[in-house]
């Protein structure tokens, strides 16, 4: 009977450590709720050093979690097509699109 407690205790100690480390587990993963299931278009302007962007709204701006895909883009004005973590703030980019920085076909010239 004395030993039938302390190893009832000891279980159950186990049990809430091993539930505790699965949520931490699950609140870590890379899937989580803050991180956009699909892809979204963003327009905007990339930094000179390819590691943060800009929404052409110049409220909204994230850090790239994969700089090398804009490195190329320093600067100029693109379309990219990412996965939006808006708890941290990051991007993840999927494709780029570089966009012209003349005139916009969208312009009343051209409407005509």
């Amino acid at each position: 009977m004395k030993t039938r407690i302390p190893l009832a205790v000891l279980v159950a100690l186990v049990l809430v450590t091993v539930a505790r480390a699965q949520q931490a587990a699950h609140e870590a993963t890379p899937g989580s709720s803050s991180v956009a299931k699909q892809a979204v278009t963003i327009s905007g302007s990339v930094s000179p050093d390819g590691k943060t962007f800009t929404a052409e709204n110049g409220r909204d701006s994230w850090i790239v979690a994969n700089p090398e895909v804009l490195i190329r883009n320093a600067g100029h004005r693109v379309r990219v097509r990412a996965y939006v973590d808006s708890a941290a703030r990051k991007i993840l980019v999927a494709s780029t699109e570089v966009l012209l920085e003349g005139s916009r076909l969208q312009d009343a010239a051209f409407r005509r």
